[in-house]
């Protein structure tokens, strides 16, 4: 396959391992800093961040990320307040988030083994790399803390661009930023719907990352190890 075509990938459980779990996170983060949370204080949360969402994607899209903590932390006031504690645990609360999610020693997120090898050898070779992926403003922070940002050209956030895989606006703004057709791009995920059939509606060749190996080998993969290989193969039996 020549060197001009571009790869799409998508970023969680394709790239990177997610621990993320909102309960469970939030949990631990009550625990540290000595917050008695109770199952009330939980389910305010989430009718809070639910009824929230539309501001918060209105502050994805300054593509600020100062502002984006700033929004957390008076939320988190603003939360604390309601369910009766004391809204000045907020900032030791943003503290503990942010050193959980992309400090030095965070938790959350992990590379899956196969893919430093992958990108090295797909770069050597000469292939444009982009991430293209359903996430907030804090992808940027994950893929910097996981050493990978230098293998991709462009890195777009589904919140911060304002569309959502499998719409295929966000496809199409990928194709727009890395300055290519649809022709010349596979996508790679690991979701039959928002990767595989997203990309297809943008017409866009997709490969299905199945990590666990139960999927058809003629139109998946089970590892990245596998992905140069397959990308030598023929292009169109994987065109929608």
């Amino acid at each position: 396959m020549a060197p001009r075509m571009t790869l799409f990938f998508d970023c969680a459980e394709t790239l990177v391992e997610t621990r993320w779990d909102m309960v469970r996170f939030t949990r631990e983060i009550a625990q540290a800093v000595g917050l008695n949370l109770t199952d009330a204080g939980l389910y305010e949360l989430g009718k809070m961040q639910q009824a929230e969402e539309p501001d918060f994607l209105r502050v994805n899209q300054t593509r600020d990320a100062a502002l984006g903590d700033a929004w957390w932390l008076e939320f988190t006031r603003r939360w604390l307040k309601e369910i009766g504690e004391p809204p000045e645990l907020a900032e030791a609360i943003s503290a503990e988030s942010y050193r959980r999610l992309y400090g030095p020693d965070q938790t959350q997120f992990r590379l899956y083994p196969d893919v430093v090898p992958a990108l090295d050898r797909l770069k050597a070779d000469g292939f444009k790399m982009c991430i293209v992926s359903n996430w907030d403003f804090g992808l940027h922070r994950v893929v910097d803390r996981l050493g990978i940002a230098p293998y991709f050209d462009h890195i777009l956030a589904s919140l911060v661009e304002g569309v959502e895989k499998p719409d295929p606006g966000l496809f199409q703004i990928a194709l727009q930023r890395a300055n290519v057709v649809a022709d010349e791009v596979i996508h790679v995920g690991d979701n039959p719907i928002d990767d595989i059939q997203g990309a297809h509606a943008a017409g866009i060749s997709a490969l299905f990352l199945d990590r666990t190996g139960n999927s058809d080998p003629d139109s998946s993969i089970s590892s990245l190890d596998l992905l140069p290989n397959a990308l030598a193969r023929a292009v169109s039996p994987l065109k929608p």
